[in-house]
Parts: C-alpha cells; structure tokens; sequence
C-alpha cells in the first residue's frame, strides 16, 4: 500500500503504538479518549460517571482492562464497546429518490469531480485525511450557497450547484463558542435575552424604570461595578500566580443590590442563572419562547448545564452540542440543508446516541443532513457515501465510491470500505516493567468531582473514559496535570516564577507519587496567519540554520556571511516588502464596507443605483 494511503484506523493504531512506546522507555501515559480501539487497547482503564454534571464525577470502574471486561458494574462504555448497544439512526429516505449535485468541483486537490448527495437523507463524506473532503463541502458547496465562491484566496474553475433547492444552509462546524469568559450556554444561545425581556417586564422593573440592559451582567447599569459583573476578582500573587476569590461587594451574585431586588416567582436574575437548564424548563413552565430554548437544549442531552455556567468549563463535546442547539433554534425545520463537520468529535457513544436522534428529528422534518465524518457508528448509518480519495492531497481528489453503505465494501479502492469491513490486525504487546508505585489522590472535587480516590499504575498504558461532562478532563487536565505542572513551577526560582504563568488550583485532599507531566490537548485552531507546520514543530528554524551556513548568493563576489533572519518570512529583513512574507495581500471588500439598497459601486466611488 502506498505511504500515502492511510486510514484514519491505520493513525490511530500507529498513535497507540507510539504511546505504547512511550510507556515502555518508562513513562506513564493517560489518555482521556472516546475511541473503542485505544480503551481496549489500555492496559488500565478508569471510568467516570454515570452520567454528566451534577449527576457525574463518580468513579464508577478503575481497574486493569481485563478486569474491565470482566466486570457487571453496569457500564455504559462497555455495552457499546461489546455491542450490547448500538448506535443506529431509524430514519429511511422516502422514496423516490431524489438527488442535487456539486459539479465540476476543482479547489484544491479536487480533480474535476461531481459528486451527488441525495435530498432528505443522510449523506456522509469519507475518506482519509487531506482526501479533499474539505475543500469538496467547506470550500465548494458551502460557499457556491453563499456567493461567496471566488472571495477564496484558491478559488480556481466554475463549480456550481445543480438542482439543488433549499432554502436555508446551516452549517455547523468544529470552531470554539465563547470567546470570552464571560459567555455562557444563556448568552451564546440567546435565550438570556429572551430572560432579560422578561424581568424588564415586570411591573418593579418599570417602575424603576429598569431596561432589559440592566439586567445584562456585561454592561454597565444593573451589574456590580466591583466585579464588572464576573461575579469573582482576580488577584495577583506575585510570583505565586493569580488567585480568584469570590467578590466582596455581590457575593458572586453578579448584580447590584437592587436588581437582585426584582424577582419572577420569587428568583433573582442572578438565581436564574444558578439553575440548570432542566430546572429552567420546570421554572419558565407557561412561557413558550422560553421554553423553546430550553427544550432544544434538553433534547440534546445538556439538561445539566447551568445557564450561567463559562463557556470555558465546558468539555469539547459539550460546547459542540451548544452551538448545534443554537443552530437549530435560530432555522427552525423544513427543507433546509444542514452541514456538519465531524460532529462525532469529543462525544461518548451515548452521546453519538443522542446526536443520532438529534438528526433523526431534523430528518423527519424533511430536511437534508451531510457530514464530513471519521467515526465508523456515524458512517454505517448513512444513507449516501461520497468516499473521497485514494490517498491524501495530490494523491487524492477523487471520488473512490458512491452509494449505500452494504455496496462500500466491495470497492476495492475504498480505504473506508476496508476499515469499516475489516478487523484490526494491531497485536497489543506487552510493555511496562515490574515496577509497581502509584500515583494516588484522594478526595478529589475539582468541577464536578465527588470527592474521587484515584490511584493509577506508573508505567502503564492508562485510558479515562465516560459520557461527555462527566468530569474526564477535570481528572486528568485541571487535576493531575495542573497540579503536577505547578509543583514544577514552584521548584523554579522565584524570579523566573513572576514570568510563569500558574495553572487553575486542582482541589484534592491529598496525592502521592506525582511527577512532572506533559499535556497534549486538542487546543483552539492557531489564528496567526504566519503559523505553518513548519514554524509550529520549529522545522523551519533548521533550514533557515541550513540556508545561513551553507547558502551561497548569486554575486560571487559577496561574500558577506548570511543571517538565519534572512531567511525568515517574519523578519523585515528578507520577507517581501509588499506582502510583508504573507505571501498575499490583504485588502478591503467595497461592496460589504457598504450596504445600501440605493448605493452601486461603479469606477471607484459609490453612486445612486
């Protein structure tokens, strides 16, 4: 098989070899992971549960994987692991079929292809990395809807859409929600506003003449002018990090003395934001536009998140399902396209399960779903496979199948039809050594642990499992890690430890044979436009090094020794003075600067239409 042709079962398979690796040079390796493959190939497994939230942060297994797969201890992780349960989606498209179309598709790597997807189903779209499954949906169909096709920096050819009749695209992709921490499940959603109207209703609130701004906790008027509505200070240590405490004046209740004086069923605004959102929708019972909110949120599995809880504390599956909610609340149903991009990401097979039902319902609606996808309980349950391949960037491009998912297997040129048909050949080998200390905490409540004793084997293969919320991350990021990587920093001088920053205070009773640690996490995409793969792993600083030594310039006669600068796209002294080593200019768009119905663009000024 060609080095390019790898499947995303082949990645993971060789990533779990090279942790495997890892462990036996001697190193502990904790993986907080949703992937069948990788939980069973651990050597020790803790799962967190039973459910997410408040109704979580227990430990429900902690044990060898043998033990694991042995054990009644009513695992959801298990049942599915074992097909005990299965995920599955009961919608079938009603007949006849019928069909749109991406013709002449050619950003990127695309050869030329004209994939079809069928309307009213799910189609999902497959194939290895850098297969072309991006620039295909992302770059292509997504921005033909918009007419925004040739805003693209690569924009090339004509694609266009054919028979393609909806009347409303909702994409919903990976990015972050909330970019500050002042953003909760409420504000991104909207439905604070909807509150905030409602306590501005009321017959105090009128007479007080308070407006629907004074109850905003991120404007100024109705919050408290000590904590600028965050509820908690931040103050510096020094050399000791920041530490936050609740706020002296609002006691975190975020307000000013007054508003927390107009209530609605005997509940402050900041009580309100204290319930969760499945008491919500008992407390906003007889209020409809409320209600509406809060059910969608429900039925996607986030009735345990408060509503006025940080964005930032919630996991990566849980921030996902938020902004699908809001999605779905702003479109409606009916005859809209809806677009995903990988929404398994950071989900529990539960909570695929719930996804699934999610869709089931958009679907019955008579609406049309296509997803770019990797996990194989998402794709056997497509009703349309476009399978983009064979392998990755110029090698790939192409459409290696179409069709339903019992005829996939029988491609031979689909990497996808052989990993969803085929069984692993990765032979788990024994690695570790006879060592035997633990790292133990005990009584551990960071977020919202219950008071959790964990011990976990040094020198061992170790995977934390459990539904999306249920406290992995708390454990092993604002737990473990944070704790082992602040005692590292309080080794340091405390001149150098004024520049380190501290991570968030992990809350335990007490822990035993920590040591240093290293966190890889799924961190928010790189914005800087200056980041490549190759400045990123600091590559590039080789070859700049290579260039400086070895390069030699046209004039012969010059034989000033060349800087690494030089060769730098980031440094004025040899990036391109025009596009200052972007490689592109950047420029403003007219046409959006102004928007009038009256106003047109002709001959570089804007003149009546």
């Amino acid at each position: 098989m060609s080095p390019q042709l790898v499947s995303t079962q082949q990645i993971i398979l060789s990533l779990i070899k090279v942790i495997r690796r890892l462990v036996s040079n001697g190193n502990t390796a904790i993986v907080v992971e949703h992937d069948a493959e990788t939980i069973l190939q651990a050597d020790w497994i803790v799962e967190i549960g039973p459910a997410a939230g408040i109704n979580g942060g227990e430990i429900l297994f902690n044990g060898s994987r043998d033990d694991f797969q042995k054990s009644n201890h009513g695992s959801l992780t298990k049942s599915y692991l074992t097909n005990a349960k299965k995920i599955h989606l009961d919608f079938e498209p009603p007949l006849p079929i019928k069909t749109f179309q991406v013709r002449n598709a050619v950003i990127n790597n695309l050869k030329n292809i004209s994939p079809s997807f069928v309307y009213n189903a799910m189609n999902v779209v497959t194939g290895v990395s850098g297969a072309g499954k991006s620039s295909l949906i992302k770059q292509t169909l997504v921005p033909l809807f918009l007419n925004r096709y040739n805003e693209q920096l690569h924009a090339t050819g004509n694609p266009e859409l054919v028979d393609f009749d909806f009347r409303q695209l909702v994409f919903v992709d990976r990015t972050p929600i909330g970019k500050t921490a002042r953003s909760t499940p409420a504000t991104y959603t909207k439905l604070f506003d909807l509150i905030r109207d409602l306590y501005a209703s009321l017959d105090e609130s009128k007479n007080k003449k308070f407006t629907k701004s004074t109850f905003s906790f991120n404007v100024k008027g109705g919050h408290c002018e000590k904590c600028e509505g965050a509820g908690k200070l931040e103050v510096g240590m020094h050399f000791l990090g920041n530490v936050e405490t609740l706020c002296p004046e609002c006691e975190g209740n975020r307000y000013k003395d007054e508003v927390l004086k107009i209530k609605y069923k005997n509940k402050s605004i900041s009580e309100i934001l204290d319930l969760s959102i499945n008491q919500a929708f008992e407390f906003f019972n007889g209020i409809p536009k409320i209600q509406k909110y809060l059910e969608v949120l429900k039925s996607i599995g986030l009735g345990y998140l408060k509503l006025g809880q940080s964005s930032g504390t919630l996991s990566g599956g849980e921030a996902q399902r938020v902004k699908l909610a809001t999605e779905i609340i702003k479109s409606g149903s009916g005859e809209k396209l809806y677009v995903f991009d990988e929404p398994t990401t950071g989900l529990h097979f539960y909570d695929i399960q719930v996804l699934m039902d999610l869709l089931n319902g958009l679907l019955k609606n008579g609406n049309t779903i296509i997803a770019i996808e990797h996990n194989p309980d998402f794709i056997e349950n497509a009703h349309h496979i476009i399978d983009l391949g064979p392998g990755s960037a110029e090698n790939g491009g192409n459409i290696v199948f179409q069709g339903t998912i019992d005829k996939i297997k029988n491609c031979e040129d689909s990497i996808t039809g052989k990993f969803l048909f085929s069984e692993s050949e990765y032979r788990i080998e024994k690695v570790g050594s006879s060592n035997h200390n633990q790292i133990s905490f005990s009584g551990v409540t960071t977020h919202n642990l219950k008071s959790i004793d964990v011990s976990i084997p040094e020198n061992k293969h170790m995977v934390i499992t459990g539904k999306s919320g249920s406290g992995k991350s708390s454990f092993a990021f604002d737990t473990l890690f944070a704790e082992a990587q602040n005692r590292f920093i309080e080794s340091f001088p405390s001149y150098v430890r004024r520049f380190t920053g501290k991570l968030s205070q992990a809350k335990f009773e007490t822990v035993e044979g920590l040591t240093p640690a290293l966190a890889l996490k799924q961190g928010n995409r790189i914005m800087d436009l200056r980041s490549t793969v190759g400045t990123l792993t600091e590559i590039f600083d080789h070859y700049r090094l290579l260039f400086a030594r070895f390069g030699k310039t046209q004039d012969s006669n010059n034989e000033e020794d060349l800087k690494a600068a030089l060769f730098s796209f980031n440094n004025s002294e040899g990036s391109c003075q025009t596009c200052s080593g972007l490689g592109y200019v950047l420029s403003s768009d007219l046409y959006k600067l102004i928007d009038h119905p009256e106003l047109s663009f002709e001959e570089g000024a804007f003149k009546k239409a």
